[in-house]
């Protein structure tokens, strides 16, 4: 038998209207706090003692077009390991605990009325050097088992701090919190478990020791593929081929994988933050997407909402350079009724990126382009009110509402 714990993790995520409580701090405490989920466990902070380690031995199809710019239609249980079954000494637990938020890693934030507002996180460095260590690795586990690496990265930051953690730093490698042995190795650590009542016990917990990331992102894609001993298919619903989208994959966690109501929002927002989503597609021949305008512009309407906007807008003047964010082939460059002058351009990993409302272009269909290069010049062409760049990524050059992606996601400086 095999149970996911959730370890208090040490590292302290930025919020822009608020504060992030902290897991960037170590703690002096000697043990961690854990709670039991009807699935598995996970963890969004941690606090750990020092550890025993234990070892056992094409065609371009015309584009769907929206009709406006700004309105586009468009157990306690444990679960089963396929490697190994090991009980542990604890105290069985019939009622599944929340999701531990006492010291929230993307705390919710309330307005006058009550209702929750917009989840916000701030870029940080530590978080930002985090992603690049491990998002090729989670791309290539998430490509081989139909997952998405953007969502398995995100909880890879919120349940180890970022790589924080003691757990998931080396020689451990355990970015989930994956209870048991791999391969006959395993760290012990003590630990505070709560018996589903709010009283805390203490015991001594081993956990999953790896040789590396990409171990502990296939172990935690085996958990998410085999499911548990009670329900094989209890994760299907983040697999890509019945998700979707990312979206639809977080969701699916929620109130599965975790009891906390918004722990959607808190990934969907580190994916967003950090352009995770450009890890769910092959890596691009530049290896990222960099932002279309070289300077700053404010954001006046964002990817969806409820008037299902196809993609980003930026304020900007008119006849600024508009560069292309990652090289390939320029597969359109017309006028259309609501996206004006317009280009599209294919890049290596599938993607598709449009750039709308231009008032000059400056390349021509079958273009082939580099990264950086200029495509084209803001303007208000189309139907526009106002200077600005209207910014799409497609999954493909169907440019079809459903294949539609949030730019910001992929955006590497974004």
């Amino acid at each position: 038998m095999r149970k996911i714990v959730t370890l208090l993790t040490i590292s302290t995520l930025c919020l822009s209207m608020s504060p992030i409580s902290g897991f960037a701090m170590e703690s002096e405490a000697e043990t961690t706090t854990e709670t039991s989920l009807e699935a598995t466990e996970i963890s969004s902070t941690e606090t750990i003692p020092e550890s025993t380690e234990t070892s056992n031995t094409d065609t371009k199809p015309e584009p769907v077009v929206p009709t406006e710019t700004t309105t586009e239609s468009v157990p306690e249980t444990t679960t089963e390991s396929s490697q190994i079954e090991q009980p542990l000494n604890q105290i069985p637990q019939d009622v599944p605990t929340k999701y531990p938020s006492e010291e929230q890693v993307v705390p919710d934030v309330q307005r006058l009325d009550g209702e929750a507002m917009p989840l916000r996180i701030e870029r940080n460095q530590t978080t930002e050097e985090f992603v690049k260590k491990v998002g090729n690795e989670a791309r290539k586990v998430a490509e081989e088992n139909d997952l998405f690496a953007s969502v398995m990265i995100a909880q890879a930051i919120l349940e180890s701090g970022s790589g924080s953690s003691r757990l998931s730093q080396a020689p451990n490698h355990n970015l989930f919190g994956m209870k048991g042995e791999f391969e006959g190795q395993s760290v012990s650590f003590t630990t505070q478990e709560d018996d589903g009542t709010g009283n805390l016990y203490t015991i001594q917990s081993s956990f999953r020791k790896y040789p590396s990331f990409t171990e502990s992102f296939q172990d935690y894609s085996d958990l998410l593929k085999q499911g548990v001993s009670w329900n094989e298919m209890i994760y299907q619903g983040t697999w890509k081929s019945i998700a979707g989208t990312y979206q639809n994959a977080t969701k699916s966690l929620t109130g599965v994988y975790a009891t906390d109501i918004h722990y959607d929002e808190k990934l969907n927002q580190l994916i967003e933050t950090y352009g995770l989503a450009r890890y769910d597609f092959p890596e691009a021949e530049d290896g990222q997407f960099t932002k279309p305008l070289a300077e700053e512009a404010p954001v006046t309407s964002t990817f969806g909402g409820e008037d299902n906007h196809r993609g980003v807008d930026f304020a900007t003047n008119e006849g600024t350079p508009i560069h292309a964010m990652a090289a390939g082939t320029v597969i359109f460059a017309h006028y259309h009724d609501s996206w004006g002058n317009y280009v599209a351009i294919q890049h290596s990993n599938g993607l598709v990126s449009l750039y709308a409302h231009q008032s000059a272009f400056a390349v021509s269909v079958g273009d082939t382009v580099m990264q950086g290069q200029v495509i084209g010049f803001v303007g208000s062409t189309g139907n526009s009110t106002g200077s600005h760049l209207h910014l799409e990524i497609c999954q493909d050059s169907t440019l079809t509402p459903e294949k539609l992606v949030d730019p910001m996601s992929v955006i590497s400086n974004g």
